[in-house]
């Protein structure tokens, strides 16, 4: 018979190599080389482990594609994005440019290559903790000229914690800015306020009030005309996102539909945007939801008749 002590003995040093070979088969590996990410395909360059047979990403974390040749025979889709993962969670700063982009002018300078960019280039960057967005996120769309910036065609500014939009936002494009704030449950809150490229003063004010949206107030004949849409509190209520599907429903309740195109066309502009960070991130196998801007609208239950 083995004594306790001697089985004890090898039942711990069973379990350590047990330890000691998992350990081994998660140990992270450096990878370099072509790389497609769904529809991207360039140069890759980062750290990963092999777990039950997928890839887990884990560590620095960066691809691109920017080919001279193509650049300069006609315009190229290039892309660069760099980032962190941990476990297959982006986590800390990213950083994600796509661009529609045209060589007009190559020079040889001291033995390399100067390049003037002429196009389109969608700019995102932001922290990320355990796989959600957190802190400040910055959508830009600009187009360039000579490599500089031309003009800036969308911008968008919202703070997150850990996916949750929260506090002050701005979103703008080439005529219209839209600002507004949330609650830190990610409900609209308070007045949002929408202007024009050429009047100082907001057009439009949307009123919510814990995400319901009291009345939408309009600039006519320099008078504000209000419209009420939930102007008193819900007996039930449920939560929904703030999307298209939203904004037709607030504007069957008017027969004046021409308040909501504005903010439900840099509404969908910005869901564009965030959704080009979400598809590629779901590519490459990572968990990704979209941020979602929440209100509240009437919850009508069902009957038992009708259950």
């Amino acid at each position: 018979m083995i004594p306790y002590k001697t089985a004890l003995c090898y039942l711990v040093v069973f379990a350590l190599s047990l330890y000691a070979f998992s350990l081994l088969g998660q140990e992270n590996k450096h990878y370099t080389g072509n790389y497609t990410i769904g529809d991207y395909t360039g140069h890759a360059d980062f750290e990963y482990h092999i777990s039950d047979g997928d890839t887990i990403f884990d560590g620095s974390f960066l691809i691109k594609k920017v080919s001279l040749q193509e650049l300069s025979y006609g315009t190229d889709s290039s892309f660069v994005v760099s980032g962190k993962f941990t476990n297959n969670l982006p986590v800390k700063e990213w950083n994600l440019h796509f661009g529609r982009l045209k060589a007009n002018n190559v020079e040889l300078h001291d033995n390399h290559y100067e390049v003037s960019l002429d196009g389109l280039i969608h700019q995102a960057s932001g922290n990320f903790l355990n796989g959600k967005m957190d802190g400040e996120w910055i959508h830009l769309f600009q187009r360039l000229k000579n490599s500089e910036v031309a003009e800036t065609l969308f911008k968008s500014v919202v703070d997150f914690n850990e996916g949750v939009p929260q506090q002050s936002f701005s979103i703008e494009n080439d005529q219209l800015t839209l600002i507004g704030r949330f609650l830190r449950d990610g409900l609209a809150h308070d007045t949002w306020e929408l202007f024009t490229e050429d009047y100082p003063e907001p057009e439009e004010k949307w009123i919510f009030n814990n995400g319901r949206l009291e009345r939408i107030e309009v600039l006519k004949n320099n008078q504000f005309l209000s419209l009420p849409i939930y102007p008193s509190s819900f007996t039930n209520q449920q939560q929904i996102n703030l999307d298209e599907q939203y904004l037709t429903l607030i504007s069957l309740q008017h027969s004046d539909t021409f308040f909501i195109e504005p903010m439900s066309k840099l509404l969908s502009q910005n869901v564009k945007f965030y959704e080009k960070i979400s598809d590629f991130l779901e590519k490459l196998g990572c968990p990704a939801t979209l941020p979602e801007f929440k209100v509240t609208v009437p919850f009508y239950p069902l009957t038992d008749n009708e259950k």
